[in-house]
């Protein structure tokens, strides 16, 4: 799934949208939001990070977590639960990182899936909450330039 470059603003001190759009329909980018097998192909940090744990209870109220191990085998670990679903249009859910002190509240997320034209779909993520943000957005990808923007790649069909 060939997807165009990531654009990062901030809104406030406390916010943070990420912009994308893929050359796919908007149901294929939802389940590639929603879905374990597909979130696993994608949402990973550098070569040689690993998904051991990719839970999805996709209802209102239902939880999801996301655990990701590094070369070290440090891992990484994300958690929360659903707070509203529309199918191929909208996902909110509250996060919690497990990872760090200053990232233990719960911020809200909310991402958008909308018709791009020419058969592309914008995905925006809208991050709210928790911790006052950098106020500087390419601060917010820099640690993981693949997550927010590469790994779409490994969603192409094939070996």
């Amino acid at each position: 799934m060939a997807q165009d470059k990531l654009t990062v603003a901030t809104q406030g001190d406390r916010e943070v949208v990420f912009t994308r759009a893929f050359a796919a329909s908007r149901q294929m980018v939802f389940d590639c939001m929603t879905k374990p097998d597909l979130v696993k192909r994608w949402l990973l940090g550098p070569p040689g990070w690993t998904m051991p744990v990719c839970e999805i209870d996709l209802r209102v109220g239902g939880k999801w977590r996301y655990a990701m191990v590094t070369p070290d085998g440090t891992e990484v670990a994300f958690h929360g639960y659903y707070v509203e679903i529309v199918p191929d249009e909208l996902v909110v859910a509250k996060e919690i990182y497990e990872g760090a002190e200053d990232f233990s509240e719960e911020e809200l997320n909310t991402q958008r899936f909308e018709d791009a034209g020419e058969g592309r779909v914008s995905e925006a993520s809208l991050a709210r909450g928790g911790p006052p943000r950098v106020r500087e957005p390419r601060a917010m990808v820099a640690p993981a330039p693949d997550r927010c923007g590469g790994n779409c790649a490994r969603l192409r069909p094939g070996p």
